[in-house]
C-alpha cells in the first residue's frame, strides 16, 4: 500500500509503464481520496507487520528450507490485517484489541 510520501515514486512508475498520457495523480488527489477503514472496527490507522512463510527446500531446490517475509498492514486498534474480513465467531470485545491477548 502506497502512502502519500510514495506519490512521486508512483508517478515515476506510471511514466515508466508508458502511462504518462493518463492524467497525473496529484498530492491533492490523494488527500481528497476516501480513507480506508478497518473491516472490523472502522479504524483508519494501520501499522506495518510481517507475515512469514516457510518454503520447502524441495520447492526451492536449496539445501535448507527458506523463510520469506511478506509485509502487510494491521489495524492499530484491533489488529485485523488490512484487506481481510473479520471472523464471525471472533467478534471484537468492547475496549479490547487483539494486541491485548
Amino acid at each position: 500500500m502506497a502512502d502519500i510520501h510514495d506519490l512521486s515514486k508512483f508517478q515515476k512508475e506510471q511514466q515508466q509503464k508508458g502511462q504518462s498520457s493518463q492524467p497525473q495523480v496529484t498530492r491533492q488527489d490523494v488527500m481528497d481520496a476516501p480513507d480506508v477503514g478497518c473491516a472490523r472496527c472502522g479504524g483508519q490507522l494501520f501499522i506495518p507487520a510481517f507475515r512469514f512463510k516457510r518454503l520447502s527446500k524441495l520447492l526451492t531446490g536449496e539445501a535448507e528450507d527458506r523463510h520469506v517475509q511478506l509485509q502487510t498492514m494491521v489495524c492499530a486498534s484491533c489488529g485485523l490485517e488490512l484487506g481481510s474480513q473479520p471472523k464471525e465467531e471472533d467478534p471484537i470485545e468492547e475496549g479490547k484489541t487483539s494486541f491485548d491477548e
